[in-house]
């Protein structure tokens, strides 16, 4: 690429021949302009992007990004008031859950909320435990992560080694520069486990809302530079 052009050369993945800002280079791109679909630009000018790979899994984990059909698995989680405690949002049902998920959907979805959301699924028991989302900032530099895990596989670890995979992909495979967080801060359990996986208290804010059985709610903010670009 020459330095002195801001200009950057590509190919997406239907062949059509694309250009966009060097700022951009090695970063993920809707194609709007030709097929529409989401890729990963190349790294040196006038060669082919790629597709997003999703595959990720830890020791005892595979992260599958939820489909609208998933609602069954999803639903007991996501309806259960033990796990909703430091939520603002209330306990969801199946007409909420599947539009969620429909709107979480890649690519369809993904190309309007900027939102992917992962199932967290124990690789013993194929059983859905928990789930990851993902969502960016509309020019891909940053993601902010979110997650929710069944209250009945608490306290193993298993949040930790989710948010860990996930954070991987949204700094190798999205190439974000940084990923935020943010939870009440009351939430003890969310605080330690986004320390953990490496992310630094940024601030909080107060009063951020009103919580109609807890009263005015503060929150604290995270985030974490990507170390390959620091």
């Amino acid at each position: 690429m020459d330095p002195k052009n801001d200009r950057f050369s590509f190919r997406c993945i239907c062949r059509t021949g694309m250009e966009c800002g060097s700022f951009f280079a090695d970063r993920v791109m809707i194609g709007a302009r030709c097929c529409g679909s989401v890729v990963r630009l190349p790294d040196k000018d006038g060669e082919s992007a790629r597709r997003l790979s999703f595959e990720r899994e830890t020791s005892r984990l595979k992260l599958i990004l939820a489909e609208p059909r998933d609602w069954k698995l999803l639903l007991p989680m996501f309806a259960g008031k033990e796990n909703h405690h430091y939520e603002i949002s209330a306990p969801e049902d199946k007409k909420t859950l599947i539009r969620s998920l429909k709107q979480c959907q890649f690519p369809r979805g993904f190309k309007k909320s900027f939102s992917l959301r992962f199932r967290a699924v124990l690789k013993e028991t194929a059983e859905t435990i928990g789930t990851v989302s993902l969502t960016t900032e509309p020019l891909f530099l940053t993601g902010v992560i979110g997650f929710m895990f069944h209250h009945p596989f608490w306290g193993r670890g298993f949040g930790t080694e989710a948010v860990t995979e996930i954070m991987k992909f949204g700094f190798e495979e999205m190439n974000f520069h940084r990923m935020e967080a943010a939870c009440d801060d009351q939430n003890e359990v969310c605080i330690r486990l986004l320390r953990r996986v490496g992310f630094e208290d940024e601030g909080c804010i107060r009063h951020w809302v009103y919580h109609p059985e807890r009263g005015w709610v503060n929150r604290t903010l995270f985030g974490k530079l990507n170390p390959a670009q620091i």
